[in-house]
C-alpha cells in the first residue's frame, strides 16, 4: 500500500478522508448528502431560518448575530468555516475553496458596515452560496464550479488591484500637496 505524502497525512489527521475517495471511487449523491447534512443545516440556520411574514424573504441568524459588532461577526464567520471544512474534506479544488473563502470575506465586509451591513448581509447569503458551490463540486459539475470560481477570483483580484492602485494614487496626491509648502520654504520661493 502506498504511503500518503507527509502533507496529506497532516490534513487527514485534522479532516479524515471520506471512504469513497480513499478507495478511489466517486461518492454517491446520497453519501454526499449525508456528509453535508450538518453543513446544510448550519447554512439554513445562518441564512434562511425565518420567513418574514407577508413576504417570501427569508433571513437567518447571520444578520441578527452580526448586529453585535466584532463578536457577532467572529461567531458567524467561525460557523461558516464548517462549510469550508467540508469542502476541504471533499477535496474540492483550490479555486472552489478560495471562492468559498471570498464569499465569507465579502459577507464579513458587508457586516462591517454600521447599521446597513447586517441588513445587506441578509440578502448576500454567503453560506447558501458556499453550500451550492460544494454541491456542484460533489455532484460532478467540477469543471463548471472551478471555471466559475476562477472567473470570480480573477474579478475579485482585479477589483482589489484597482482599489490598491487608487489608494496609492491618493496617497501620492496627498503627499504632493502636503509637501508643496515645505518645498517652497526650502527653495525660498
Amino acid at each position: 500500500m502506498d504511503k500518503p505524502p507527509a502533507s496529506q497525512a497532516v490534513i487527514d489527521e485534522v479532516l479524515p478522508p471520506d471512504r469513497a475517495s480513499a478507495h478511489g471511487t466517486a461518492a454517491s449523491k446520497a453519501d454526499n448528502d449525508a456528509r453535508n447534512e450538518s453543513a446544510r443545516i448550519l447554512a439554513r440556520w445562518l441564512d434562511d431560518l425565518i420567513t418574514i411574514p407577508g413576504t417570501k424573504i427569508k433571513i437567518g441568524l447571520d444578520p441578527i448575530i452580526s448586529l453585535f459588532p466584532a463578536v457577532g461577526d467572529l461567531l458567524v464567520s467561525s460557523a461558516g468555516l464548517v462549510i469550508i471544512g467540508e469542502a476541504v474534506r471533499s477535496r474540492a479544488s483550490v479555486p472552489v475553496v478560495l471562492r468559498m473563502g471570498a464569499n465569507m470575506l465579502i459577507n464579513a465586509l458587508i457586516n462591517a458596515v454600521p447599521a446597513i451591513g447586517p441588513f445587506a448581509s441578509a440578502f448576500y447569503k454567503s453560506n447558501t452560496r458556499n453550500i451550492t458551490l460544494l454541491r456542484q463540486w460533489q455532484d460532478g459539475q467540477r469543471d463548471e464550479a472551478s471555471k466559475k470560481s476562477r472567473a470570480f477570483l480573477l474579478l475579485l483580484v482585479a477589483i482589489f488591484g484597482g482599489i490598491l492602485l487608487l489608494w496609492i494614487a491618493l496617497w501620492i496626491a496627498i503627499l504632493y500637496f502636503l509637501l508643496q509648502p515645505v518645498m517652497r520654504l526650502v527653495h525660498g520661493d
